[in-house]
């Protein structure tokens, strides 16, 4: 899941034509009134003024793409802002005669956050160049001036240079059209991985050896892991997984937990899957088309009293035996025993389900006619 938006300043926002040559950035502040107008060229409110500025988010740039926690992705980025023209001369005022100044972030912000430039000429054209990084651990003092040249001589593995953008009055200008001119990530190495780590694998009651992943009912990557080392498969940009994870306390053939995980491929980079919480009970789930079928039944005959029953006394009366689905949640593992029965003009229908349980994950329950 994407992360919220924030703001950092970088520069006071002081009067619009009161420039210097160089600006530094100050420490990480939320500026109020940011996130208005992220989808527009600019933004104003009636109800109060808003600061002159050019405001960069990485929505501005990114394509549609998010900001996601994986290895090879972008994470850290910063701003370059060449002064390219003063306002157009009045008429009858003499023209601006002050030098262009060229404006940096002189800072790197993580992904999630934006950056606003208020010491900006009113009227005056400024175009972007924007450098990003795949290293979250980049520091403040990796970059000066100049975000695109690191004292360290690290190139940037992201560069896009943006439309040109003008100066309005109480107004947050965003820059637009940026364009990629580094090459695009390399697909090939896109990946997704599954990992479990503390406190799993840590010693104690709960501690899990292995685990093991299946997508559609086929193994994940290699299909199996040691608690404490990642599970990866190779993936395609924007490819979705939605994983099932077993988890194996030593000496134990049958999973001792589950959990679901989701994940979407980003190209070039490696995806750790979001899993839920592991469980040490499952569920059971059962369509309502396929409980008028194992009945011999259908929509149309008007069933009362339609119930499902587990094997433990739980039952479920069923409202609308023409739709949804029953669940049954916090089951124990193993093989399930799931009953029907319905009246349908004054006669008993009654059928047999059964459901292998596993820990984490809901089963789907197979059902025939008594």
């Amino acid at each position: 899941m994407a992360e919220p938006e924030q703001w950092v300043r970088a520069s006071h926002l002081v009067p619009a034509l009161s420039l210097r040559s160089s600006i530094s950035a100050l420490t990480a502040l939320l500026i109020p009134g940011l996130l208005l107008g992220c989808g527009s060229d600019s933004s104003t409110a009636a109800e109060e003024p808003q600061a002159t500025a050019i405001v960069v988010s990485a929505a501005d740039f990114l394509d549609g793409a998010q900001c996601v926690a994986a290895t090879g992705a972008l994470r850290r980025w910063g701003v370059n802002l060449k002064h390219t023209a003063h306002p157009p001369p009045v008429p009858g005022v003499p023209a601006v005669d002050t030098p262009l100044v060229d404006l940096s972030s002189g800072r790197l912000v993580d992904c999630v956050q934006g950056i606003a430039f208020g010491n900006v000429e009113l009227g005056g054209t400024y175009q972007a160049t924007i450098c990003g990084y795949d290293d979250p651990e980049l520091e403040l003092e990796d970059a000066d001036e100049d975000v695109c040249a690191l004292r360290s001589g690290r190139a940037p593995g992201w560069k896009y240079t943006c439309s040109e953008v003008v100066v309005e009055y109480q107004a947050l200008r965003h820059v637009r059209n940026c364009v990629l001119e580094t090459d695009p990530p390399d697909a090939g190495k896109t990946e997704v991985t599954v990992t479990l780590g503390s406190p799993w694998c840590d010693p104690g009651e709960n501690q899990v050896e292995r685990f093991r992943v299946f997508r559609d009912g086929e193994p994940f990557g290699a299909g199996e892991a040691v608690c404490d080392e990642p599970l990866t498969a190779g993936a395609m940009p924007d490819e979705v997984f939605d994983l099932e994870l077993l988890a194996y306390r030593a000496g134990e053939e049958a999973p001792a937990f589950g959990a679901v995980c989701h994940a979407r491929a980003i190209a070039g980079a490696t995806v750790s899957a979001a899993c839920d919480p592991l469980a040490s009970q499952g569920g059971i789930e059962l369509s309502i088309e396929e409980a008028l079928g194992a009945l011999g039944a259908t929509c149309e005959d008007g069933l009362l009293d339609l119930l499902v029953s587990l094997d433990s006394g739980q039952t479920l009366e069923v409202p609308d035996p023409c739709q949804g689905t029953v669940r049954f949640s916090s089951v124990p593992p193993g093989t399930r025993e799931v009953s029907l029965s319905a009246v349908r003009g004054g006669e008993m229908l009654s059928a047999a389900c059964t459901a292998e349980v596993e820990p984490g994950l809901s089963s789907s329950a197979d059902c025939s006619a008594e």
